[in-house]
């Protein structure tokens, strides 16, 4: 180890329990943590940009219905209904109720998981919490 802070005199005087410890400290590799807080960014990133593809599917490319009694349609073996057109308050209920309240979870996700995964003492508990953090945002 090297740095400004570190002094390999003080380093040394620490019991061996201790040492052990404070090189298992995620901080203690730069690397490794930088590579598993890439891999959890990239990870939100992902899910935002597949909650922006549902929104621009929904808000966009879906038709708008005049009316409620226009959104759908009986075929005519009347075994299954479809959906022809979306109204535009039913639009801004699903970009309100799905779109922002989705948006903010992933951005706080992002935000409370990096400082969760930087809390952690070993590398073992790090890959461990980055599979909860995964489990969670798939939730």
């Amino acid at each position: 180890p090297k740095g400004p802070y570190f002094r390999t005199q003080n380093f040394d005087s620490l019991p061996k329990s201790l040492k052990d410890q404070a090189c298992s400290i995620p901080f203690s590799q730069p690397g490794f943590f930088a590579a598993v807080l890439i891999i959890w960014t990239l990870t939100v990133m992902n899910n935002l940009k597949r909650v922006t593809e549902l929104m621009y599917h929904f808000l966009w490319l879906t038709p708008t219905a005049s009316s409620v009694r226009y959104m759908l349609k009986q075929e005519d073996d009347k075994k299954y209904t479809v959906v022809k057109g979306v109204t535009r308050p039913i639009k801004c209920l699903l970009f309100i109720m799905v779109g922002i309240p989705r948006t903010l979870m992933n951005t706080v996700l992002l935000w409370r998981g990096s400082l969760y995964l930087a809390a952690t003492f070993c590398f073992s508990d790090l890959l461990l919490n980055a599979i909860a953090l995964e489990f969670i945002l798939l939730l």
